[in-house]
């Protein structure tokens, strides 16, 4: 739930000296734009304030005469953003100017200072509007979905449904409540609410937005944050504005009379930002916010020029140019010059989420700090925004609006709130069917949150209630047999995370009883196999997908890339690589032809692909595969903690064809990355160690291997809780470098130690305990222990038929290890 703080809007601390001169009106005018504001007449005052509020951004306005003698004392202080010099005479102050980019003016008069510090305040508050950038070379609708943030379309998704609620006194009533206890303890935005409270019907919600009272603050800041309890919290006051503003829209502009206009605005931005839109042209920009724009080019120069004298060099201003050429209806707009505060400005103000067309870039000026952005107005209709709405409508179906709410707070993490909802809507009805959709609905969060047993109560409430209406024959509004199927697989999927796999197996089979043809659970259901290392088991249930699939999806639809992948992957697990390389090449055709060329998928079949051709020793295919793979890696932004993983399993196929110069340099890439993303005590350190020590030793650097180790193996024990298996891996490759060193107790000591933790683990890490069985049978080999030898390599074998046909080359390979042991135990004791 967000804080007051977070709520709270940011404002700077105004010093004004010599200020006996002004009156109530401009202070009150101030004291709406700024935190604090301190009227002060003397020097030693001023310089002694200064030095207290040393943890405050400050704006200082002081007359020329007294600037000489103040200015040695304030220039160092690095709190003071600006100082506005106001005087009666000419006066040049480019000599300050040029020494300290701090200096504004100077300014002849009170009134023209107090509108320019309006222009300033103004222009923080335009600042930071979140915006969202789709790109003008979309390939695809898969495309267009992975460059949209999914939150942008979820805020909308929300709004849309609290613009459905009616509004009445007791929405209101909650909705100045929540501000009351969120601002509790600040007196002065306080005093705001219950003004606000008490006047709210007396003023239309246009005029409280344009007023910037503490609906434009915090709304505005709920808005850029897309925080959705705040958002949901307004919806009242968010009701009321959107529909003013389309009144209004629908007697200012009717479509049969419509004719083209410009507007304009000005906001700053940072230089990650701008670099990501100046590439755009031809693509899409959408605000979050309400959007409030002017007829008159001077309001967006003179805010641009404010900005532009920043001390902050990683802030550009930003003036937008926009031509509205459809008199749009789904995202209204209105002049609201007649009724804003502002009414100097010629204000045109837009309800939320517009979406323009940037049709042009370029700077303005020769420092390259202001940029015109050419905007355009698009149709409502635009193709693949409309796509990718209507893909996330389904998502959230056409229940009613409250469950429609608790499904998007889900979605945007705000799972307490959702839960609080559907536990409401839970004591509210009687009917059985509902009730049991409902008790998915908590179970399904309680799961998110790790809350396992909750989770499984509910479930199992839920499945109760599918079993008596299934008995009785009827099937409510609520209910159908794809929700009793959805329930049992999310049981399973429980009982999964808890290890019991049993269990697990037990509710997913059901699941596919209860509903054999919906694909998601066999996937599922595959998963879990391949997890519990039921390899065979696994390429069954995938093959048999696909014969399901192929009833209802077209060969070469891109449902079908999930499914290659499932086969594949089940192939690879069984050491089958000939026959899962077609399956991976079937899927990257799928992607080529349906999907852009940077999409992920693109990158997890060449990966996959690499990984086949490594496993079969084709080195010169597995690393071009691999590149492939990386490029995608590195050109989409915003994933690094995959792209380190991704350098890690580099560093893993370098050092297996003892490229180990080349595997250095991928790791120490990888290292930088999580250093950066990761707290200190972070249990990948020690993974990272552990890869590093193994290069190292195959690297026949021994030395540097056991003391990487050594430490590895201290952090393995300080840092993991419940999953030791990096400890065991650790513990097995401490083994090697003693069997290395000949030293074949210690090797064995470690080599039991990390067979040990392996039995322990519930997960299927088949393949460690038979790699640890061979190795310890090696070692006992080696010592002439053939009985020992046996029963690992027997241990082995058992192991190894789970996962591999019998006439495998790794079996038939164990076979005869076994049959020799055999053979020399036999002839050691004749």
């Amino acid at each position: 739930m967000p804080n007051t703080q977070r709520l709270r809007p940011m404002h700077f601390t105004l010093i004004w000296f010599n200020s006996k001169d002004l009156d109530d009106l401009i202070i009150c005018q101030l004291l709406s734009m700024f935190k604090v504001v301190f009227p002060v007449n003397k020097l030693d005052q001023c310089l002694e304030l200064l030095r207290l509020i040393h943890n405050e951004k400050v704006i200082l306005i002081v007359p020329n005469e007294v600037l000489e003698s103040m200015a040695p004392s304030i220039q160092p202080m690095s709190h003071v953003d600006s100082i506005y010099i106001y005087s009666e005479e000419q006066i040049n102050l480019e000599l300050w100017k040029l020494a300290d980019s701090k200096f504004k003016g100077p300014f002849s008069d009170l009134l023209s200072q107090c509108r320019l510090l309006q222009r300033m305040w103004h222009s923080c508050h335009l600042a930071p509007i979140l915006s969202n950038v789709l790109p003008s070379n979309a390939e695809s609708m898969d495309r267009t979905s992975n460059q949209l943030d999914p939150t942008y379309m979820w805020t909308q998704l929300l709004k849309e449904v609290i613009l459905e609620i009616d509004n009445d006194f007791e929405a209101l009533r909650k909705m100045f409540n929540y501000f009351h206890q969120k601002f509790e303890n600040d007196r002065v935005m306080l005093d705001k609410i219950i003004k606000a409270e008490k006047e709210y019907r007396s003023k239309t919600a246009i005029t409280w937005y344009t007023a910037e009272t503490f609906f434009y603050d915090i709304l505005n800041t709920a808005l850029r944050r897309q925080d959705a309890e705040t958002i949901l919290q307004f919806g009242p006051y968010l009701r009321d504005l959107h529909e003013q503003i389309r009144q209004l829209h629908a007697i200012q502009y009717p479509v049969s009379s419509f004719k083209p206009f410009t507007v304009h605005r000005c906001q700053r931005m940072g230089r990650a930002e701008f670099n990501k839109l100046k590439t755009n042209i031809g693509g899409l920009y959408s605000f979050n916010n309400f959007l409030s724009t002017s007829l008159d080019l001077d309001v967006a120069s003179i805010i641009a020029d404010s900005i532009a004298m920043s001390n902050d060099q990683n802030l550009l201003a930003i003036q937008f140019v926009i031509n509205i050429k459809h008199s749009q209806n789904d995202i209204p707009f209105a002049n609201v010059t007649e009724i804003s505060q502002h009414n100097d400005e010629k204000e045109i103000l837009f309800s939320m989420h517009t979406i323009f067309r940037v049709t042009d870039i370029e700077p303005i000026g020769n420092n390259y700090r202001i940029w015109r952005f050419v905007l355009e107005s698009t149709d409502d209709n635009d193709d693949k925004l409309q796509m990718f709405a209507e893909k996330f409508r389904s998502r959230v179906g056409i229940l009613t609006t409250q469950y429609r709410i608790a499904h998007i707070l889900v979605a945007l993490s705000y799972k307490d709130q959702a839960l609080k909802i559907y536990q409401e809507l839970l004591q509210s009805t009687n009917d059985q069917d509902e009730q049991a959709l409902l008790h998915f609905h908590i179970g399904d969060i309680k799961y998110i949150q790790h809350q396992y047993q909750e989770a499984i109560k509910e479930f199992e409430q839920a499945i109760s209630i599918y079993k008596i209406t299934i008995q009785n024959g009827k099937a409510g509004h609520f209910f159908t047999s794809q929700r009793a199927a959805e329930t049992h697989s999310a049981l399973g999927l429980v009982y999964s995370d808890l290890h019991q796999y049993s269990e697990a197996i037990h509710f997913l089979r059901e699941a596919i009883r209860i509903e054999p043809l919906i694909i998601k659970n066999w996937y599922t259901f595959a998963s879990l196999l391949r997890k519990e290392g039921l390899n065979r088991y696994a390429l069954e249930i995938s093959e048999t997908i696909s014969r399901i699939q192929a009833k209802n999806t077209p060969e070469g639809h891109p449902d079908w890339i999930r499914t290659y992948d499932l086969i594949g992957a089940a192939h690879m697990d069984l050491g089958q690589n000939k026959e899962a390389l077609p399956f991976y090449i079937k899927s990257l055709q799928i992607a080529q032809k349906f999907l852009s060329s940077d999409h992920p998928i693109h990158r997890s079949c060449y990966s996959r692909i690499a990984d086949i051709y490594s496993n079969m020793g084709n080195y010169e295919d597995a690393n071009k595969y691999y590149h492939m793979a990386l490029e995608i890696y590195e050109k989409l932004p915003g994933d690094e903690s995959s792209l380190a993983n991704f350098y890690t399993a580099l560093v893993q196929f370098y050092i297996k064809y003892e490229r180990y110069e080349t595997a250095l340099k991928y790791f120490e890439k990888s290292l930088e990355i999580k250093k950066r993303i990761l707290p200190v005590d972070h249990i990948d350190f020690a993974m990272m160690d552990l890869n590093q020590a193994v290069l190292y030793y195959r690297w026949k650097k021994y030395k540097k291997a056991y003391l990487l180790f050594i430490t590895t193996f201290y952090k393995f024990r300080i840092y993991s809780s419940g999953d030791h298996s990096g400890l065991a891996e650790c513990c097995a490759h401490m083994g090697k470098l003693w069997h290395e060193l000949r030293n074949d107790d210690e090797a064995l000591s470690f080599y039991k130690n990390a067979l040990e933790i392996r039995q322990a683990s519930p997960l299927g890490n088949y393949r460690q305990l038979i790699e640890l069985c061979l190795s310890i049978a090696a070692v006992y080999h080696k010592r002439n222990d053939y009985g020992e030898a046996l029963a690992y390599y027997e241990y082995a074998k058992s192991i190894r038929q789970q996962m591999l046909s019998d006439d495998h080359p790794t079996v038939q390979e164990l076979n005869e290890k076994i049959e020799r042991t055999e053979f020399l135990m036999h002839t050691n004791f004749y």
